[in-house]
């Protein structure tokens, strides 16, 4: 007997490969015809105050060369953090065949975006209106960045990424620091020339770009979005270590954490001491605090970028951001005898750790690390709906992560998802009666470990007859009428 439906799934996976395979073959680096946008020079001159704040003054020519890159014109923007820095526009135009039209006030909207959708933040956005733009028009740009309160007080730390999305034609940065800088420099294709007045801790540097250069694909299968090895960046930092990073901000998180606990989470404490494997002890503590606590995106807006609240506001106001959530988990556990610690992380199921200088623009998201009396350590993201202890969610699989701690700071890499208990399991027995005319499928499906994340959980945000529906459609691949 021939099972129809495996037919298909074999048809399905071959037609998948084939398209794959084929999709690769014609992929290949663009080239200056495939460009919809040209950059004539990019010029870039920073300053870096003893403070870590800094000036920058900014100064581009881009020509549209197709079709495709006019509404870019038209509609340029860029956004900043209204907080911590200003922007100060000098000069916009349009360039026709030589002939200039300034950007008038009314073609300027600087103003204030909508919080993200759950948190408080203040980031603003510029909007220009270039008149007059056609293919082969040029438009210019010159502008000023002033960051009046850096991410951390006496720290400098950026990466310079060189003719992303356009081809560059020109560009030239120059830096001078009252901080001593280290640099990291990736150019696999020696498209940069660079001038230091010392080999290491440096105070002014020149870079500029020898020849024309363009990274990008095309004719990818899928997004076409580059590994970050295969561009070209330069990252820059005032601090010679990882741990030395962690030192700046270590203080302030043990500060909060070694606050007396609120009385609901001495409760919680307790009720985690009741269970009697470690495991369930984390998860009753990770499971009772997003109980208590609703999870809030940023306070970035409120009170700083990296420190959490007191653990007396966290628990009196029953919000909180992942901060906030690390340094209550964290506070909780060491209250019952665990060694716990704050993690940054670089969360996102797509994103990529880079191999780059300390900076802590290089994480956006703060997770715990639990090592119990045996040795034995969980990464936890109490922000997660689901406790899973013992499992490693994928946003945070294999990613660098700076560990918190006041004695010994560690900047390593969290493992990788171990497929031998994160698995779909699935059994199916297939019964075909009368000629065909009757196809009985019996089985059952089973997800196992972090494959089970999606759906753990699920229960809390929809009703019994949803959850059927959908287990329906996970097994049968066929929507109910």
């Amino acid at each position: 007997m021939i099972d129809i439906r495996s037919l298909f799934k074999l048809i399905s996976i071959v037609l998948i490969k084939f398209a794959v395979l084929t999709d690769s073959a014609y992929a290949r680096w663009a080239t200056y015809d495939d460009a919809d946008l040209k950059t004539e020079f990019y010029n870039e001159h920073l300053i870096i105050n003893k403070d870590g704040t800094t000036e920058t003054l900014i100064e581009i020519q881009e020509q549209i060369l197709k079709e495709s890159a006019r509404s870019y014109a038209t509609n340029y923007k860029f956004t900043y953090d209204g907080v911590s820095s200003d922007i100060t526009l000098i000069e916009a135009k349009t360039i026709n065949n030589g002939k200039e039209f300034p950007v008038t006030k009314d073609r300027i909207e600087d103003k204030t975006l909508a919080s993200i959708g759950h948190g408080f933040d203040e980031q603003r956005q510029i909007l220009i209106s270039y008149p007059n733009i056609g293919i082969g028009s040029k438009i210019y740009l010159k502008y000023k960045h002033t960051v009046k309160a850096p991410a951390l007080a006496g720290v400098f730390s950026n990466l310079l990424y060189f003719c992303r999305g356009s081809y560059c034609q020109s560009a030239k940065i120059s830096v001078k620091s009252d901080l001593p800088l280290h640099i990291m420099v990736n150019d696999l294709d020696s498209s940069l020339n660079i001038v230091k007045n010392k080999e290491d801790n440096f105070q002014k540097l020149d870079i500029t770009l020898k020849k024309p250069l363009y990274k990008a694909v095309t004719d990818e299968p899928c997004s076409g979005v580059l590994d970050s090895k295969h561009l070209v960046w330069i990252s820059l930092s005032s601090l010679g270590s990882w741990e030395e990073l962690a030192h700046k901000v270590d203080i302030d998180y043990d500060k909060v954490i070694s606050q007396p606990l609120p009385k609901l989470f001495s409760d919680i404490a307790k009720a985690a001491e009741e269970a009697k494997v470690d495991k369930d002890k984390i998860d009753t503590v990770t499971s009772l605090l997003s109980e208590k606590i609703q999870y809030m995106g940023d306070w970035r807006a409120i009170k700083g970028r990296f420190i959490p609240r007191d653990l007396k506001e966290i628990a009196s106001t029953g919000v909180g951001d992942c901060k906030d959530f690390t340094a209550a988990t964290v506070a909780i556990l060491r209250s019952i005898g665990y060694k716990a610690d704050p993690a940054l992380v670089l969360r996102g199921q797509y994103e990529k750790s880079l191999n780059i200088l300390p900076g802590i623009d290089n994480f956006n998201h703060v997770i715990v690390k639990v090592t119990t009396s045996e040795g034995r350590v969980y990464w936890i993201d109490p922000t997660n709906i689901t406790s899973m202890a013992g499992n490693i969610f994928a946003d945070i699989a294999e990613k660098a992560t700076l560990v918190l701690n006041m004695e010994k700071p560690i900047y390593e890499v969290i493992p990788a998802i171990d497929f031998k208990h994160s698995v779909i399991e699935e059994n199916e027995t297939l019964s075909v009666k009368n000629n065909y005319l009757a196809v009985n499928y019996k089985g059952d499906i089973a997800l196992k470990g972090e494959m089970a994340n999606y759906v753990t959980g699920l229960d809390l945000y929809y009703s019994k007859q949803q959850m059927e529906d959908f287990a329906f459609r996970m097994i049968s691949g066929i929507e109910l009428e």
